[in-house]
């Protein structure tokens, strides 16, 4: 495993990224990495917070004129990641510094497609998939990424996008693990 992209997307949440972004900068892994933040048309402050952060290698900036949703802004991400894993953190997340290595060490398993540390718990089934989860790129250009009827736009949210790309990958035939120690505070 040679290194991961991290994909943060935002809008509008200029006061909580700074927090994000620091904390993943802050990793202790031997891992090479590089976060892609995709800027979801924000029209707060959050072109002031990015431009802080422009000149670090590590940091690449994607901003879009208008607002687009989870899944397309993530998939904007997910399509320039330039490492085999592309994790999915969100810009009010606050990653531990050992989070890194704990969400890539499952991709040891080369049938392990999906590595997460965030999951709900439906009966006896654990559905896998929203922030905090990694994707083994080749997988998901086989899915074609997140599915972009899930958008936040006309409605005021968006729901499942990651779940229904778990399952798809899944389908596909690779293992989804769990993240075992990949702490974060969201």
């Amino acid at each position: 495993m040679k290194g991961a992209s991290i994909i943060l997307s935002t809008h509008n949440r200029a006061q909580l990224l700074r927090r994000s972004l620091d904390s993943l900068l802050r990793q202790k892994t031997h891992y090479n990495y590089e976060i892609i933040v995709i800027d979801d048309g924000s029209t707060d402050n959050t072109q002031d917070v990015l431009k802080d952060y422009s000149k670090n290698r590590k940091v690449k900036i994607i901003r879009l004129d208008n607002p687009r949703g989870p899944a397309i802004a993530r998939n904007k991400g997910m399509v320039r990641a330039k490492y085999p894993v592309a994790i999915v953190m969100d810009d009010d997340c606050i990653a531990s510094e050992i989070w890194l290595d704990r969400m890539l060490r499952p991709f040891s398993d080369p049938k392990v497609g999906v590595s997460s540390h965030y999951y709900v718990k439906v009966g006896d089934e654990y559905i896998y998939g929203g922030t905090s989860t990694a994707y083994l790129k080749k997988a998901l250009e086989k899915t074609n990424y997140f599915d972009t009827k899930f958008t936040a736009l006309p409605i005021k949210f968006a729901y499942r996008e990651d779940t229904d790309l778990v399952l798809r990958i899944a389908n596909l035939g690779y293992k989804v693990a769990y993240a075992r120690g990949a702490n974060f505070q969201h």
